[in-house]
Order: C-alpha cells, then structure tokens, then sequence
C-alpha cells in the first residue's frame, strides 16, 4: 500500500524569526514503515523532522513536523515527500507565507 499525504488547505502562514510548526501524517494512507520524509522550497531557518526528532506531543511515530523559525518575509512553495519502507512514496506541495503581521 501506498503511503497518501493529505492536501494542505490554504497553506500555512508563519512570522518571521518565530517559531512556526505544522505536522504532517501518512495515516491513514497506509505504507510500511518505517518511513522517511524530505522536504524542499523551506525558507532558511525550517527544516523537517520526523521520528526522535520531532518534538511535538501531536505528532505520532512515522509522522513528521516542519519546524524553525523563517528568517526572512515571503511565499515559498514547499514539498513534502514520504517514503515508506518498500520505497512507495507520495508528495504534496503548498504554500508556506511567512507575513511580518
């Protein structure tokens, strides 16, 4: 089975040099885990975490959070990708817009 990213409605909005998450979660799209996320298009000061690495109490075991504080004002497109454990992945893009207000 196929691991399915839900789609993102609206986008996410942060503000600069603030801390800024959103989750993400394969469930319930299936896919074996283990699975590994990336992401591209971040603004500098976002990365992607997932497993040990995420810290958020919503986020549960196989999914992942994106996290930082965006440096500077701007819209990026950004894409997460999942893969699972039998290297079946699924990919969505969305808006990131980091507003000064």
């Amino acid at each position: 089975m196929t691991p399915i990213l839900p789609a993102s409605s609206g986008g996410i909005t942060c503000r600069p040099k603030m801390a800024c998450g959103r989750g993400f979660s394969s469930r319930p799209g299936g896919g074996s885990p283990p699975f590994t996320w990336s992401a591209n298009g971040l603004p500098d000061g976002m990365s992607i975490r997932w497993g040990s690495d995420a810290a958020s109490r919503y986020t549960w075991p196989g999914d992942a959070e994106l996290w930082g504080a965006p440096l500077a004002t701007g819209d990026y497109p950004v894409t997460i990708t999942v893969t699972d454990a039998a290297g079946a992945s699924a990919t969505n893009t969305f808006a990131l817009h980091v507003s000064a207000l």
